[in-house]
């Protein structure tokens, strides 16, 4: 996936975990007990899963421009 849909997904997965957050403590739960609550925990998966792919998105831009890098390098030398 692009960068941009990405950021996307994971700003609007953070919304959902803190509307979730929010109804919980709403309802007395505390913080250390909302890994308990399933929609909770399926919320917070989804946050860590864009957060990851994003990471690794980064990794391959980084790893892209390197090549790319290399490559315009060895062609000035030629």
């Amino acid at each position: 996936m692009k960068r941009d849909a990405l950021e996307k997904h994971l700003t609007a997965a953070k919304t959902k975990l803190d509307a979730r957050s929010k109804t919980l403590k709403g309802n007395g739960v505390a913080e250390d007990a909302y890994c308990c609550d399933p929609v909770w925990r399926t919320l917070d998966a989804s946050r860590r899963q864009m957060a990851t792919r994003l990471h690794a998105v980064g990794k391959l831009e980084k790893r892209e421009a390197d090549a790319a890098a290399r490559k315009e390098g060895g062609s000035e030398e030629e």
